[in-house]
């Protein structure tokens, strides 16, 4: 009789691939193709621009919160679960393992649809204050030494400071107040 293989369920789930696992249960990261990398916004802390990368060794590093590891680390993290029950749910949601009479861990449609419209405001919102950070810098450049010759413009850029300053905060609020602000000086 031939001995039976046996691979544990880490093993199991190492032929899955992370951005396979991060698509699946984090959709809205929206992770883009950077050389032979993936970037996108990590989603275990609050960021303006992307510091979270997935390598080609299936690994994955935020440089902004210091988040590590492989596919069960990042599903562990992300749902507040341990390492084992990340992995079972890994294995049953890509069909590596029999479910035991449990249902797909799909996310709730509505939670999903919240998501990404949180995603596509703070896409547009990012792409905003970076077109206001242009004009800012454009003003400050042909910012006339007299001041008395253009008098609107002094209010101008204290303006755009206030909505860049409402645009990179951490308050949802005052970051939608600042893109309506923003409306008056970027066409739509």
């Amino acid at each position: 009789m031939l001995p039976q293989c046996q691979i544990t369920i880490f093993e199991a789930v190492k032929q899955v691939g992370l951005h396979d696992v991060i698509s699946f249960y984090a959709p809205t990261l929206g992770l883009r193709r950077r050389g032979s990398r993936w970037s996108g916004v990590c989603p275990f802390h609050p960021e303006q621009a992307p510091s979270f990368v997935v390598f080609e060794d299936k690994r994955f590093h935020c440089f902004g919160c210091q988040a590590h590891g492989d596919a069960v680390d990042f599903v562990s993290t992300l749902l507040g679960i341990s390492s084992l029950e990340a992995a079972k749910r890994i294995g049953v949601d890509f069909g590596l393992l029999r479910s035991s009479g449990r249902t797909r861990h799909r996310p709730n449609p509505a939670v999903l649809e919240e998501q990404q419209l949180a995603r596509a405001f703070k896409d547009k919102a990012n792409a905003v204050y970076q077109d206001l950070c242009l004009l800012f810098r454009a003003l400050h450049r042909i910012r006339p030494h007299n001041m008395k010759e253009v008098p609107g413009l002094v209010a101008d850029v204290g303006f755009i400071e206030h909505v860049l300053d409402l645009l990179s905060s951490r308050d949802p609020e005052e970051q939608v107040h600042g893109w309506r602000l923003s409306r008056r000086w970027l066409p739509w």
